[in-house]
């Protein structure tokens, strides 16, 4: 699950429950007698058995903003365990209507600017966590470091990606440093690739 998909969620919902419209808070340990913390239920099950599965919805949508809905733990409850009162149309009409009351009730500008703010940078956090192989920087690192340096095959490929995603993003003024940090990554897998290009680097 995207952190973009999870905030574009959250800030749709208004942080309430679609159902109740309870507010509604992300972080455990701020959860007191005006919070409840609230849950991503997937509207299409996310797995075979559970809620409302279908094969029909491509295992890559269903932890995405479009199959999720925003709700206190008493209603996903409820949803789950009466498949029959809650099919999946009634949930994407009752997601619907909620977003539309908050955005018609708690709808703020300056709320949807930072939320565009916010999935901007996240995507290319994202991008740069998935296509630098930061997941595995040790091994990554352990690699590209040793005496005899090798690759993944792929890897020249996710970094052009990379050096696209970087050059094309659009940032905000105020993560000017994030930018930094983000070409000067680009930078380094650039002259990675020309090292490759300039040794005899194994692949693998």
């Amino acid at each position: 699950m995207l952190q973009k998909d999870i905030k574009l969620l959250w800030g749709r919902a208004g942080n309430r429950c679609s159902m109740c419209r309870i507010e509604l808070s992300q972080d455990a340990k701020a959860v007191g007698s005006s919070f409840t913390l609230g849950e991503q239920a997937h509207i299409v099950g996310e797995n075979e058995g559970s809620a409302r599965w279908s094969d029909s919805l491509a295992p890559e949508d269903r932890n995405g903003y479009h199959n999720l809905i925003l709700l206190c733990p008493t209603h996903h409850t409820e949803v789950d365990k009466n498949e029959s009162d809650w099919p999946v149309e009634k949930l994407y009409l009752q997601k619907s209507k909620h977003e539309l009351w908050v955005k018609e009730t708690l709808g703020d500008s300056a709320d949807t600017e930072v939320l565009a703010k916010q999935i901007a940078v996240t995507s290319i956090i994202d991008a740069t966590v998935e296509l630098c192989d930061l997941q595995d920087w040790k091994i990554w690192a352990s690699n590209a470091l040793s005496a005899e340096p090798s690759w993944r095959l792929d890897l020249p490929d996710k970094f052009f990606e990379y050096r696209q995603r970087v050059a094309a993003a659009i940032w905000p003024r105020e993560f000017d440093e994030l930018r930094r940090a983000a070409r000067r990554i680009q930078l380094r897998s650039a002259a990675r690739l020309n090292d490759r290009s300039n040794t005899s680097c194994g692949v693998r």
